[in-house]
């Protein structure tokens, strides 16, 4: 069965921790990132499954990223790689669901995007091309576009770009605002809204809302539709908290905060 989501976007952050949300000039030095998001279903508050979230940098360069999602029990449900060769906001990215073959995901040119997607094991992989959109956002890359634009959202601003989704084998206008701030646990975060930009269209996605720590810029929390299915085949409709920020080591409170749940 086709996904029905129109896209996959979260659980989709191959996050980083950048003051500023774009790399800077430095020293070429190696070094890998890690750091884990937890995701709970919004209305029961259930656990759902962990994000592994494995980076290589290059100075201050992202250059790749790994993420692997697994169920309570540890067992793995899917993984993403990710390469950020043409840049932060549009990453090159697969993503494989091992339980069913579902797979989708972008390969970014120098002028031209493919878009891939296959609904099952038994299916054959779908393909699309198209050039690429002057304000192109990919995946992960959504991330550092928001970051980039961190100034004009505070002023409250509406951003418009387009967001490639291989659900759909095309690329969807999306818009995002500030819309307020909140505590996460006791840190000071902006929210963010994120929409379709059509207003024709847009009761078809209820808006992703994300909360920035506003001193760090970091994500503390996601909420919305998930890029991972449940065993029916449709979208957990999600909260994804980052216990200790992004690009941060490996988080030891991973178990107490699973066990103690929202």
């Amino acid at each position: 069965m086709k996904r029905s989501r129109i896209i996959v976007v979260w659980s989709w952050l191959g996050l980083a921790t950048l003051a500023h949300g774009a790399a800077l000039e430095g020293p070429s030095t190696s070094e890998q990132r890690s750091f884990q998001g937890l995701a709970y279903d919004r209305k029961s508050g259930d656990f759902l499954y962990t994000e592994e979230h494995e980076q290589s940098w290059d100075g201050a360069r992202l250059v790749s990223a790994r993420v692997t999602y697994r169920a309570p029990d540890g067992q793995v449900m899917a993984t993403k790689t990710l390469d950020f060769a043409n840049g932060v906001e549009k990453p090159s990215f697969r993503m494989d669901d091992v339980r069913d073959g579902y797979v989708e995901g972008v390969t970014v040119g120098a002028s031209e995007i493919a878009l891939f997607q296959r609904d099952n094991a038994r299916s054959e992989l779908e393909r699309s091309t198209m050039a690429t959109p002057a304000r192109l956002v990919v995946d992960a890359g959504f991330n550092y576009y928001l970051r980039s634009h961190w100034e004009a959202l505070a002023r409250g601003e509406t951003l418009e770009f387009d967001f490639a989704a291989p659900t759909r084998l095309d690329t969807f206008r999306f818009q995002a605002r500030r819309t307020g701030e909140k505590l996460v646990g006791a840190r000071p975060a902006m929210v963010v809204a994120v929409e379709l930009a059509t207003p024709l269209v847009r009761w078809l996605l209820d808006p992703i809302t994300l909360a920035y720590d506003t001193e760090t810029r970091e994500l503390l929390e996601w909420e919305g539709i998930s890029n991972i299915d449940d065993d029916q085949d449709k979208p957990f409709d999600a909260r994804i908290v980052f216990p200790r920020g992004e690009g941060s080591v490996p988080d030891t409170r991973a178990a107490a905060a699973r066990a103690a749940g929202p």
